[in-house]
């Protein structure tokens, strides 16, 4: 409806549209194509005058009303001799005559103001030290006097339908007036809330902040706590108790074991490729992070954010994972080639500083967290791929059987470890076309590095003509990454499992198409024991493996140890006894191919068409200056 303002240009009307909101400036003229600047012309030019001359701006808001009337948003308006509709402000429209706070002036007062002239009532709370300002819905009258939101309220209590609407004191927790209250002190801050806003948890009312910090178990006020896959949170004593048999078990004779324990031969059938390993944890990201930092792993003290950037020269860093907790975090060690005596020695430490903590129950690794390993997939082909999976979904059960070894429940499941496809597998063609788009990150085998890389990062050409494996490109992060091992710090477990990735890689890269056929999938049902119809199937992919696969002997140990330490246990002491009597008897190669290292941090290749390196680089990690590096002639 029109609302008239004195001294406003001839043709022109405020208009309120009709549910509140932004002014609708309607011109005398060229009402239906009021909807830019040009449209108004002269008229424009006046309203434009007037408002300078009455110390206001306008500018448009590009919306229009239902009317058809191109919305303004006025700035600010102050009308000449007072009184009238008094002060507009930036974002309100002209509302309905105001009887909160009552000033009795009869006029359209804004949604916010804080002066009217007409009753000579200034809007800014009584309260000493305050001061906000404001009008309409947003404070009101007590004794005399006005009082913003934080310090006065109109009682919310009904009944029979009617609100109470008494005007009383408030901290900004009441919602009710002293007749109608309930209050209650929470506990973990002292303030005084009404006890239908709290939360009941022991007995106590808890407000919703201190709520979100008490343990469910011990209702203790721990600081920062363990959210479980329960859905609850818990200090960390009572996080130990309740993950009890969720952890790994700790294998102290490990903790003797030296660098070459982790070592992955460069052998003829399985050239060691370039590997990055995410270890995961549930509790103490924050202080593995400093502890590394003062070790002179890392050049960063505190956990990065999730999939931080970091330079090629960084060995490691933690980084922040939403799925592990708030005290957990992701341990990353990039890009190393674990038959480098150096990078070993690093690794070796790095991991030394992980198991301690575990010893000491400062660091929590249970069946929320993974050990993922990157292993690079430069110079593969779609077949090569194919294969990889083919071999993959032959041996799924027995891989996750032997992923969950070392934890009393077995393998943590499929949240993040997703089961792969198993059709759409008769040929390359038939693979490519279906297999990528459905492949995905929380597959227990993700291959989308590897095609991403592919098709953005090549420039030879190779790609586009469907000869993946010829290209010679650097392409960064082109991956194979296996999700399928729980995570762990034990050394043996981890070449074991770093030794079957590599191996699978190179077996899938040196073969020709895989017939389908000859790889029947074998399914991962649960952790059960492993019933006697299946003890033959899963005998002879662990000979298989065994046989076609190429391991040092020192290898095969740790690969049996970890196969004893699982389900696989219950295949029977005759049963792993064949499985250890298995000799190598590998298929002839179709192509052996020696990797290329683009992405070493050490020593990397350079592609031959010099595209463009994808990974940052930096001359100095700032490592601390505190400690003393005099005979370290790395850094």
């Amino acid at each position: 409806m029109p609302v008239d303002i004195p001294g406003l240009p001839t043709g022109w009307t405020w208009h309120r549209p009709p549910l509140g909101g932004r002014f609708g400036v309607e011109p005398g003229i060229a009402r239906a194509n009021a909807n830019t600047y040009r449209a108004f012309g002269d008229q424009l030019g006046q309203l434009v005058e007037w408002a300078t001359e009455n110390r206001c701006g306008i500018q448009p808001y590009l919306n229009t009303n239902i009317e058809g009337v191109v919305v303004y948003n006025v700035v600010q308006v102050e009308l000449p001799g007072g009184g009238g509709p008094g002060y507009i402000w930036e974002g309100f429209g002209l509302g309905a005559t105001n009887t909160r706070p009552p000033c009795g002036c009869g006029a359209y007062h804004p949604g916010w103001y804080t002066y009217c002239a007409a009753a000579n009532i200034e809007f800014r709370c009584a309260v000493e030290g305050c001061g906000r300002g404001g009008g309409g819905s947003h404070g009101g009258m007590l004794d005399g006097a006005w009082y913003c939101v934080n310090h006065v309220g109109r009682c919310t209590h009904r009944t029979r339908g009617e609100r109470c609407n008494t005007f009383f004191p408030m901290n900004g927790r009441i919602r009710r007036c002293p007749q109608h209250t309930n209050p209650v002190v929470c506990p973990g801050c002292n303030e005084t809330f009404e006890r239908d806003m709290c939360h009941e948890l022991g007995g106590m009312y808890v407000c919703d902040d201190c709520y979100h910090r008490v343990c469910r178990d011990c209702n203790t006020f721990a600081g920062p706590l363990n959210h479980c896959d329960d859905g609850n949170n818990r200090c960390n004593a009572c996080y130990r108790v309740w993950n009890d048999g969720k952890n790994e078990i700790y294998d102290e004779a490990v903790d003797e074991l030296t660098p070459d324990a982790l070592r992955i031969e460069n052998l003829p059938e399985r050239p060691t490729r370039v590997l990055s390993i995410e270890m995961e944890c549930t509790l103490g990201g924050d202080q593995l992070a400093a502890r590394l930092y003062n070790e002179r792993l890392t050049p960063y003290d505190a956990v990065m954010r999730y999939h931080h950037a970091v330079p090629r020269d960084v060995f490691c860093h933690v980084e922040r994972d939403s799925s592990l907790g708030r005290n957990g975090g992701e341990l990353i060690f990039h890009r190393m080639r674990m038959d480098d005596p150096e990078e070993l020695d690093k690794l070796h430490k790095a991991i030394s500083v992980v198991r301690k903590m575990i010893k000491e129950g400062e660091l929590g690794m249970d069946t929320r967290c993974g050990l993922h390993m990157h292993v690079d997939a430069h110079q593969c082909g779609v077949g090569h791929v194919r294969n990889l999976v083919l071999i993959f979904n032959y041996l799924e059960d027995v891989l996750y059987r032997m992923g969950g070894a070392s934890y009393p429940v077995g393998h943590r499941g499929m949240q993040y470890a997703a089961k792969l496809q198993k059709q759409g597998m008769k040929d390359k063609q038939e693979f490519g076309a279906y297999f990528f788009g459905a492949n995905g990150h929380g597959h227990v085998l993700h291959v989308g590095n590897y095609w991403q890389t592919m098709r953005d990062r090549c420039v030879c050409g190779a790609a586009n003509v469907g000869m993946h494996e010829k290209c010679g490109c650097n392409l960064g992060k082109c991956t194979f990454e296996f999700r399928v091992w729980n995570g762990s710090a034990n050394f043996r477990k981890i070449r074991a499992y770093a030794a079957i990735c590599q191996s699978l890689v190179a077996f899938a890269r040196n073969m020709p198409d895989l017939d389908e056929a000859m790889f029947k999938p074998l399914e991962f049902k649960d952790n059960r024991p492993i019933m006697d119809a299946n003890k033959q199937a899963i005998v002879e992919r662990l000979v298989w493996m065994f046989k076609k696969l190429a391991f040092t002997d020192a290898e095969r140990e740790d690969i049996m140890y970890v196969i004893e330490n699982s389900t696989l246990e219950s295949l029977g002491a005759d049963n792993l006894a064949v499985v250890r009597r298995a000799q190598q008897d590998m298929l002839t190669p179709a192509e052996l191919v020696k990797p290329v290292y683009f992405g070493a941090r050490k020593n990397p290749d350079v592609a031959p068409n010099n595209n463009n390196d994808p990974f940052i680089r930096f001359e100095e990690p700032d490592y601390p200056q505190d400690l003393d590096y005099e005979d370290d002639e790395e850094f």
